[in-house]
């Protein structure tokens, strides 16, 4: 009785350590195949970055004004608690990120809706770092401020409703300029860029910069939206 007891013990102790061997094996390939994927998809997508130096052309913005708040170089923050104080709560953007958050107003004499993006860590209680001004629905109409904003065009005059050939005649012509999802759609973007005189190599953002981009629904300005690159 004994002995069969211990041959017992002895096929389940060879058959357990045969199926931790095998379950070994396959997480070691699993492991290795994975870390043979990474290793590919990073040399393909990471490839290394230029340098910038002084043979490299530098672009600008054109801009950096927009619904009446100043994002120029000598100009001060505009902290999160004064956006609250003047403006009032609006509608805050349901979102998960810790980095930024979003408050959204309606201004109804405009017929036109604003979005703010506080950057959390910067100065005091957050800073307003983006700023987009739009005829789409992205918020409740309930959602007025206290007062009315600033002009609600960028620093150089254009709004919401314009031409495109205004945005042309202000702007020039942007760095990027193509057809969106939407039927009928296109956007033109305006960057602060570093352009190398190798036209092999793509144009490097220059961050932290300013950037405008300008959406036409049928050559007409539906959206406006300035980032400050933060």
């Amino acid at each position: 009785m004994l002995k069969r007891i211990l041959i017992g013990i002895g096929f389940l102790t060879l058959v357990t350590t045969i199926v931790i061997g095998i379950v070994a094996y396959s997480e070691l390939e699993k492991s290795v195949e994975v870390q043979e994927k990474v290793k590919l998809f990073r040399s393909y997508t990471l490839p290394p970055r230029p340098k910038i130096d002084g043979t490299w052309k530098r672009y600008r913005c054109p801009e950096d004004k927009i619904a009446g708040f100043d994002f120029s170089e000598n100009a001060k923050l505009v902290e999160a608690q004064y956006l609250m104080d003047t403006y009032g709560a609006g509608c805050a953007d349901r979102t998960d990120d810790t980095h930024n958050r979003k408050t959204r107003y309606y201004a109804p004499k405009f017929k036109t809706y604003i979005e703010l993006d506080v950057e959390n860590n910067c100065g005091k209680s957050g800073c307003l770092v983006n700023v987009k001004l739009t005829s789409e629905a992205i918020a409740s109409q309930n959602c007025v401020p206290k007062i009315d904003f600033g002009p609600l065009q960028t620093g150089k005059g254009l709004q919401v409703g314009d031409s495109e050939d205004k945005v042309r005649k202000l702007y020039g012509t942007p760095y990027e300029e193509e057809p969106t999802e939407k039927p009928g759609q296109s956007h033109m973007f305006y960057s602060d860029l570093a352009v190398s005189p190798d036209k092999n190599v793509p144009p490097e953002g220059t961050l932290p910069g300013h950037a405008l981009r300008v959406v036409l629904q049928n050559r007409k300005v539906v959206s406006i939206e300035f980032f400050t690159g933060e």
